[in-house]
């Protein structure tokens, strides 16, 4: 059948019969298609068919003329907004599986970046937008994404006596700039006490470590910066040092509401 072919199509929401072009999708047709399928779920064994049908098709590299096709049809596409955030929300709590993973990175190898590529992905970055954006980004990411093993005895500790806190949690306000986006480790509000649990190599402690390098000295002055701006706005903030955790046992019972530090053997 020519692409040029006319034929009749009925809709069934409307009971309308309507025009179109066989290869030509109209903006009429498209909402048509949509609104006829709105609400509707495929069942997995559809998904399935789905899934394996486009592997069929698209097997083997694509051609130039296709990946020219492709660019030009991006280049007029205007992602809205409204857009944005649907495809944000459709990916959230998805979790990729391994052979996806993999599938992705084998994908990256041997894939080379044109300098005209870079150039704009320069250009891009070191605009004001793109720096805000990945301001807000990071505001909202968790660092680190794992516990470590010593701040995860201290929340067991904390748990098993029935105390409330929080992790990796930003206070609005505290902290002065360049630092005021610091996620203190654990944060007692109700109490207003900041523990920070401190691994022993890369903060510099100074018992472990007591000739630190370059970085474990920049970490040093950082801690006393924050800490000394958090205590002069009425925080306690409790430093806890990997090497204790280790030694000893930490006791919670008495002495968060004092100032001096809460580890203790028992």
């Amino acid at each position: 059948m020519s692409n040029n072919i006319k034929t009749s199509t009925y809709n069934i929401l409307t009971g309308e019969i309507i025009k179109i072009t066989y290869g030509v999708h109209t903006k009429e047709f498209k909402k048509i298609c949509r609104d006829i399928h709105k609400g509707n779920k495929h069942s997995e064994e559809t998904k399935k068919k789905i899934s394996e049908g486009g592997k069929e098709k698209h097997k083997g590299p694509r051609s130039e003329e296709t990946k020219e096709k492709i660019r030009k049809a991006r280049a007029k596409q205007i992602i809205t907004e409204e857009h944005k955030r649907k495809i944000s929300e459709g990916h959230k709590g998805k979790i990729k599986s391994l052979e996806h993973r993999k599938h992705l990175s084998e994908a990256g190898i041997g894939h080379e970046v044109s300098e005209e590529t870079k150039r704009k992905m320069r250009e891009t970055m070191n605009t004001e937008d793109y720096k805000e954006k990945s301001r807000i980004r990071r505001a909202n990411q968790t660092f680190p994404i794992k516990d470590t093993e010593p701040e995860l005895d201290i929340q067991d500790t904390l748990l098993k006596q029935g105390i409330p806190f929080e992790t990796h949690k930003v206070i609005k306000g505290l902290l002065s700039k360049p630092f005021n986006r610091h996620q203190w480790d654990i944060v007692l509000e109700d109490k207003k006490i900041l523990i920070e649990v401190q691994g022993c190599y890369w903060h510099g402690c100074l018992k472990c470590f007591p000739n630190p390098n370059e970085n474990q000295k920049k970490w040093i002055e950082k801690d006393k910066v924050i800490f000394s701006e958090a205590r002069s706005k009425g925080w306690k903030v409790i430093e806890i040092w990997e090497h204790t955790i280790r030694e000893s046992e930490i006791q919670f019972k008495y002495n968060l509401d004092g100032d001096k530090s809460i580890d203790k053997k028992v």
